[in-house]
């Protein structure tokens, strides 16, 4: 399926261009971020633990469905091997695909924060912690 001709990558061999910048920095692009509307969340503080509980055990399930060998989730040939690959050190060292948390991404959010203060996006430099509501951050244990 093609999309619009106006929209394409940047480079032509883009995975080859990840890749080697991954290699360089240890840093993978952040590929998608949450927000909460302020209101919602100091009416509900609740709600940022609560989303970030949620969008885990999504990201867990459907990881789980990528792993699964009985019922391919990717119609790709050798999708669990690369999935496998991936997770097995290439991208993500310590085995867990796309890890949540500041400590897993503190290279990657480090270098946004640092990159969006340069580049004029943001008025002064932030710590990673600070884009994080302190639910979020915090460690459940029952």
């Amino acid at each position: 399926m093609q999309g619009d001709p106006l929209v394409r990558r940047l480079f032509p061999d883009s995975r080859a261009e990840e890749e080697a910048y991954f290699a360089s920095s240890s840093i993978f692009p952040i590929m998608h971020t949450v927000a909460i509307r302020r209101d919602a969340y100091e009416a509900n503080r609740w709600i940022a633990r609560n989303l970030t509980l949620a969008l885990n055990k999504a990201k867990n399930r459907s990881v789980a469905r990528l792993f699964d060998v009985t019922a391919s989730a990717v119609p790709v040939p050798w999708a669990v091997d690369h999935a496998r690959q991936a997770s097995g050190g290439l991208v993500f060292k310590d085995g867990e695909p796309w890890p949540y948390g500041v400590e897993s991404n503190r290279r990657t959010l480090d270098a946004f924060l640092r990159f969006a203060f340069e580049q004029g996006v943001r008025h002064r430099r932030m710590e990673a912690e600070e884009s994080f509501a302190p639910e979020a951050l915090a460690e459940i244990k029952v």
